[in-house]
């Protein structure tokens, strides 16, 4: 979250970005890097499925109160969606997330966990 906080800064100050849209695009490109490189690279580290799940699929963000049972995962954002609002104040961007219940991750996980040790398995 501090990165977004930075960015808004960063949007706000004409000397750093003169395309502001071309910046927000770079840095939501990067913040997507991140996730696949540090958050998601994790789960071939992890065995239980709902731990794993929560890794494979990005960040979890609980976005109402009682989200806690079957959060959403952001499994990235889409810059290309992204836009920049030009206020005299300040600098307010959109992000678009694609985001998932996390009860589908841990669906999905448990059948490529199953698919690969019947693939294991067969090949014996």
């Amino acid at each position: 979250m501090s990165d977004l906080t930075q960015l808004s800064l960063k949007l706000k100050d004409p000397k750093i970005c003169k395309d502001k849209n071309h910046y927000l695009f770079k840095e939501l490109k990067r913040i997507n890097e991140w996730i696949e490189s540090n958050v998601k690279s994790e789960s071939s580290r992890v065995n239980l499925p709902d731990t794993k799940s929560k890794f494979k699929g990005g960040i979890v963000f609980p976005m109402k109160i009682g989200d806690d049972r079957d959060p959403f995962v952001i499994m990235g954002n889409i810059p290309e969606l992204s836009g920049v609002f030009e206020t005299k104040a300040r600098a307010p961007f959109k992000i678009v997330f694609e985001v998932c219940r996390l009860s589908e991750l841990i669906e999905v996980t448990i059948k490529e966990e199953k698919k690969r040790a019947d693939s294991e398995t067969g090949a014996a």
